[in-house]
Parts: C-alpha cells; sequence; structure tokens
C-alpha cells in the first residue's frame, strides 16, 4: 500500500484526471500499470461540468460560513488543465505530520526534536491526547501509528495492516 498526496483542482481529482507517481512513471516508460482504486471507479462516468459546479456550490457555501473569520473569501483555478503535483512522502512523513499536529493540538506536551527510528503514537501524550474519546467504542477502530528502521505501518484496531 502506498501513500500518495495530491495537491490540484478538486474538479481534476474527482474526475479522475490525474496521474500518481507510478501511474505517470509506468506511462513513461511505455509499460501498462493497474491501479486498484479510483475515485469514482464503481460509478458510471460523471459529467465534469457537473463535478465543477458542485465543487463552485460547495466552495461559495465554505465561504458562507467561514464568514468573517478569514480575510478574504477562498479562491482557486479548478480548471482542469491547471497543474497538479503528487508525490509519495513516505509513511515516516506521515506519522511525523500526525505527530506533528498533536503536539501543535497540545502545546503544553514537549515535542521531540525528531521522530524516533522506531516509535508507536500510542505511546505518544500528544497523539493520545488528540484522538478522541470515542474510537474505542467505534466499529472502524482509530488510527494507530507505528514505524520501524524495516517497515512502517498504519492500521485501524486490527482493521488494516
Amino acid at each position: 500500500m502506498a501513500l500518495d498526496v495530491y495537491v490540484g483542482s478538486l474538479t481534476r481529482y474527482y474526475a479522475g484526471e490525474w496521474e500518481n507517481v507510478s501511474e505517470r512513471t509506468a506511462r513513461e516508460r511505455g509499460t501498462q500499470f493497474r491501479i486498484g482504486r479510483r475515485v469514482g471507479a464503481d460509478e458510471p462516468d460523471s459529467d465534469i461540468q457537473e463535478i465543477l459546479q458542485a465543487i463552485l456550490t460547495w466552495r461559495v457555501e465554505l465561504n458562507q460560513s467561514l464568514g468573517d473569520r478569514i480575510a478574504s473569501p477562498l479562491d482557486w483555478s479548478e480548471d482542469l488543465d491547471a497543474p497538479y503535483y503528487t508525490g509519495r512522502p513516505g509513511w515516516d512523513g506521515f506519522g511525523s505530520l500526525v505527530l506533528w499536529a498533536a503536539y501543535a493540538e497540545h502545546p503544553a506536551i514537549r515535542r521531540p526534536a525528531s521522530l524516533p527510528e522506531e516509535w508507536d503514537a500510542a505511546t505518544s501524550r500528544a497523539f493520545v491526547r488528540a484522538t478522541p474519546t470515542s474510537c474505542a467504542t467505534s466499529s472502524f477502530g482509530c488510527p494507530t501509528l507505528s514505524t520501524s528502521p524495516s517497515r512502517a505501518r498504519m492500521s485501524t484496531a486490527g482493521a488494516w495492516s
């Protein structure tokens, strides 16, 4: 399993008009590549104009809900021709970001200077405090993170591995 990060228009993303790093590499090499899941893969092809209108409506509603809590309305290009970027930061990068967010939410807890080679988020006071207590009763479990020098893993109470 890979962690892909996509930065670009939501219209392009939901229309499936983008490639991840592996797809692009395979195309450039002239080899076939099959991705296990694409957004909307089980649904009939959506009309791009329909997707665009839904995104623009959502953005208007988002700006209205934010009101004067933002200096100026949120605005970005939803062009299909607008550039997009994808990357694979790896699980250590993801884990570091999750822990950074947990420590940012709980600044009274001292943040380590670096991510240890082996760590388990369950032992991080900031992560535990930032994790909702409803996770214990959730049928899906809660995200748990751990890393080791040989392999990084994310699971939800045994649901993934």
